[in-house]
């Protein structure tokens, strides 16, 4: 069967042509947003280090490091609740399930996950 057009390669190389900065483009470079997005992907590197490393010690320095840039980013302290449940660090993961809920007290995700760890909790001491 014949390969549709838009499948074949083209035959010629397409041209660049270089664009102006769009003026949003300068929101990259603006110092006030740079730490929550730096923040944001060290959450996501400490996720995947506990994922696939198992490195709990290695994922916890990352969270830190992503306290350190944005204190006040709820979800620092989610992902780290949730990582601090996963190993059974229950005090330490309603500490920060509670800082979430208290940044962001509509994060219907961090009140979910603090409401089960405190379930945990209150059955592991009955």
């Amino acid at each position: 069967e014949p390969v549709p057009s838009f499948l074949t390669p083209p035959t010629r190389p397409l041209p660049v042509t270089p664009k102006k900065p769009s003026p949003n483009s300068s929101l990259l470079v603006k110092p006030c947003l740079l730490p929550p997005l730096r923040a944001n992907a060290l959450i996501k590197a400490a996720c995947l280090s506990m994922t696939i490393d198992q490195d709990l010690a290695g994922c916890l320095y990352t969270f830190q490091q992503a306290q350190t840039l944005c204190q006040d980013c709820p979800d620092v302290y989610l992902h780290r609740g949730q990582v601090h449940l996963l190993a059974d660090q229950l005090e330490e993961a309603l500490n920060d399930l509670n800082e979430a809920s208290k940044l962001k007290p509509d994060f219907s995700v961090a009140q979910a996950q603090r409401l089960y760890t405190m379930y945990r909790r209150d059955l592991n001491e009955n």
